[in-house]
């Protein structure tokens, strides 16, 4: 292994003075939080510049894939390098710039070890709710309660807007997937296939059928059925 001794050094030190990566992007289709990539950066930069260290996010296309190679370089000439595979959505620059944001984003934080604020452990740690004592409550008639759909539901229309964007909770993050339907619902899946059959329905104005669940405020999709136009699968 190359030596990098005054890397790892400076490394050390940039870490004890990193900052923690503020969640300040919102994902509406999970109600959750996430840093985006400058929040990361902004909690790193300092610290790295300081000790002489520059990062270096270069994209490159390999073995049929693109890929982001991100270097870790230190004032001694010393430097350590990862590599990690963007895949798109679709072939177009909208979805490649996505990807590749996603990428330096993880990329980034992965390497120097910039970690983000855990919005559980805040709520774990807040101060309890003093007790108070018991009241007898009066007898009082009680509404008529509404049910929540039980099981699964299955919904046909035509895509009205697509749209795509990270996301985190309880330490996951991925990609979140995300359709509209002409009245104006949002219905959100976390599986590529799916989305990529929605986005190839929208794209060829054929309708789509669902089975979706509901979720709290958000309608999750589990199933899509087969669409009577041209697909290609890339397993």
């Amino acid at each position: 292994m190359e030596n990098i001794d005054k890397l790892a050094a400076a490394l050390i030190k940039a870490q004890s003075e990193m900052g923690i990566a503020k969640k300040d992007s919102e994902n509406s289709f999970f109600d959750s939080t996430y840093a985006n990539l400058g929040s990361v950066w902004k909690a790193c930069h300092k610290a790295l510049t300081g000790n002489g260290i520059c990062v270096i996010q270069s994209p490159s296309f390999k073995d049929g894939h693109f890929v982001l190679t991100t270097t870790l370089l230190h004032s001694s000439g010393q430097s350590i390098s990862g590599d990690y595979l963007i895949k798109p959505v679709k072939d177009d620059p909208q979805a490649f710039g996505s990807a590749f944001t996603y990428a330096r984003r993880y990329s980034l934080a992965a390497m120097v070890g910039v970690m983000s604020e855990d919005d559980d452990g805040n709520a774990a740690s807040a101060p309890k709710p003093e007790a108070k004592p018991a009241s007898v409550p009066k007898p009082e008639a009680k509404p008529a309660s509404v049910a929540s759909p039980v099981g699964n539901l299955t919904a046909t229309f035509l895509p009205a807007e697509v749209s795509q964007r990270p996301w985190s909770k309880n330490g996951k993050e991925g990609v979140a997937y995300g359709v509209k339907s002409p009245s104006g619902d949002w219905y959100s899946t976390l599986d590529e296939k799916i989305f990529e059959r929605i986005e190839c329905a929208k794209a060829n104005e054929v309708e789509i059928t669902i089975t979706y669940k509901v979720n709290g405020k958000y309608k999750n999709i589990v199933s899509i059925k087969d669409i009577e136009v041209p697909f290609d699968y890339h397993e």
